[in-house]
């Protein structure tokens, strides 16, 4: 049996904001799909059998991670879904935090508002 993570393993997201869903499917009909451990708090599950969705927003900042653990017959594997959520900036932090990574001394960042 084979966990496949329909797409990628890390994904980043702004607080607040919704993940991309994360779906584990089971390369078995017969195989049942798990969360092992807590999900993040905001995300929530989906799907039975072999196939299960993750779906939500995450609204504190830090790096989190999503595993899964399926079984079929006594076969048994797990997958881990990395997730990094970053502040929501409003466009102020944005424009000084650009300016701080140009050269300030050549390029005059400016609010205007």
């Amino acid at each position: 049996m084979l966990i496949k993570i329909l797409n990628n393993l890390t994904q980043s997201v702004i607080s607040g904001k919704p993940i991309t869903n994360i779906t584990f499917k089971a390369s078995q009909d017969n195989a049942t799909l798990v969360v092992d451990g807590a999900l993040p708090a905001g995300l929530t599950q989906t799907g039975s059998g072999n196939q299960l969705i993750i779906s939500g927003s995450i609204n504190a900042v830090g790096t989190y991670t999503v595993k899964v653990k399926g079984t079929a017959l006594s076969a048994m594997q797990e997958k881990t879904k990395h997730l990094q959520v970053y502040p929501a900036l409003s466009v102020e932090q944005y424009l000084t935090q650009v300016g701080a990574q140009l050269n300030t001394a050549q390029y005059n960042v400016e609010l205007i508002t």
